[in-house]
């Protein structure tokens, strides 16, 4: 996901998403929590508008000019760089007293996903839930919600 200071609208409360696989870009709604975090992200970083939420930070500490430091914060940071800006969160809200090599009860991004999917399968069934994960197949959908043996699948006819 790359997310730019122009993506998020305040007023609305909505951050706009381009899928990462196929599908259409959407404006999903967030918390107000999340809102506040974000400002706070803008302000701290000096962001504008083009600039990239999280940009590569290391490359941007090591920078020695301003102009520089301007052109790390246009540009995205990978994967791994998300991973860590939420890991940090996560182990001060979440992972207290949990080893960091204990990955089965840690929170992370991959968790967060595959709890939020497993929510929308529950309400709305495993049809959505493969939607939301935006996977080519429902049998990827159920190897990632771990439930092949849940019985409500009869009620789709699978």
């Amino acid at each position: 996901m790359v997310l730019q200071v122009k993506h998020i609208n305040f007023d609305t409360g909505t951050v706009h998403i381009r899928a990462m696989k196929q599908g259409k870009p959407y404006d999903a709604r967030v918390s107000q929590e999340l809102l506040d975090m974000l400002i706070q992200w803008i302000e701290e970083h000096a962001l504008v508008h083009d600039n990239f939420i999280f940009f590569p930070m290391q490359l941007y500490k090591r920078a020695t000019t301003d102009k520089e430091r301007k052109a790390i914060k246009n540009s995205h940071t990978r994967y791994q760089g998300y991973a860590e800006h939420f890991r940090a969160i996560f182990d001060i809200h979440f992972n207290q007293n949990i080893g960091p090599y204990d990955w089965a009860y840690r929170v992370s991004v991959y968790t967060m996903r595959r709890t939020a999917a497993t929510n929308v399968y529950k309400k709305l069934g495993i049809v959505h839930a493969k939607r939301f994960l935006n996977h080519t197949e429902i049998d990827t959908t159920m190897k990632y919600l771990n439930i092949d043996d849940d019985m409500e699948l009869i009620d789709y006819g699978l």
